[in-house]
C-alpha cells in the first residue's frame, strides 16, 4: 500500500495574501474593481474577466466576490462562491508563483493518493472508489483508460509493479478502521 502522502501546502495563505493590506493596495483593488464593473456592464461575463485577469484584478474580484451579483442572486450562494473561488484559483495559478508552488506540491502527491485510494477501495469494498478514479485520471489518464478497459496487466502500479502483483497481497494488507 503506498504510504499516506505528506500534507500538501494550504492554499488559503496565498489567497489571503491577495487581500489589500496598505492604502496603496486598497486603492489598487478599488481601481481594479471599477474596471471589472465596467467590463461586466459592457457585457463581459465574469468567467471571461477572470480568465484574463492579472493578479491585481484577481485580488479585486476575490475581495468583492461575496457581494457580487452572481453570488447575491444565486439560489445557492455558497456553491456559486465556491465555484468563483475555484475560477480565481485556476487563474491565480497561471500568474502567481506561490500558487504555482502549491499546485506543484499537490500534483506531486496525486499518483500516491490515487493508488492508495484505489487499493483501499478494492481491499475494503471490492471496487475502485470515485475519488481514486478522479485522482488517477489527474495523474495519468492513459492508465485510467487501461484500467477501465480491464487491461489490468498493462497498468503500472505506483512503483512500477503490476496491478496483478498488488492485488495478490491485498488479503494480507491491514486496513485502518
Amino acid at each position: 500500500m503506498p504510504a499516506e502522502p505528506a500534507a500538501t501546502p494550504d492554499r488559503q495563505p496565498v489567497l489571503d495574501a491577495l487581500a489589500p493590506a496598505t492604502a496603496d493596495d486598497i486603492a489598487r483593488v478599488q481601481h481594479e474593481q471599477a474596471k471589472v464593473s465596467a467590463l461586466l456592464a459592457a457585457g463581459r461575463l465574469l468567467p471571461e474577466v477572470i480568465a484574463t485577469a492579472s493578479r491585481d484584478r484577481l485580488a479585486a474580484i476575490l475581495d468583492s466576490a461575496e457581494t457580487s451579483p452572481e453570488v447575491l442572486e444565486a439560489r445557492d450562494p455558497a456553491s456559486v462562491l465556491g465555484a468563483l473561488h475555484e475560477m480565481i484559483w485556476g487563474r491565480l495559478v497561471q500568474v502567481d508563483d506561490a500558487a504555482q508552488a502549491i499546485v506543484a506540491a499537490e500534483e506531486a502527491t496525486t499518483p500516491a493518493r490515487a493508488w492508495r485510494s484505489i487499493l483501499e477501495g478494492v481491499a475494503t469494498a471490492g471496487s475502485i472508489p470515485f475519488e481514486g478514479r478522479v485522482l488517477l485520471n489527474r495523474a495519468d489518464p492513459a492508465v485510467l483508460g487501461l484500467l477501465d478497459d480491464g487491461d489490468a496487466e498493462a497498468v503500472p502500479g505506483p512503483s512500477g509493479n503490476l496491478i496483478e502483483s498488488m492485488m495478490d497481497g491485498l488479503d494480507r494488507v491491514p486496513v485502518d478502521a
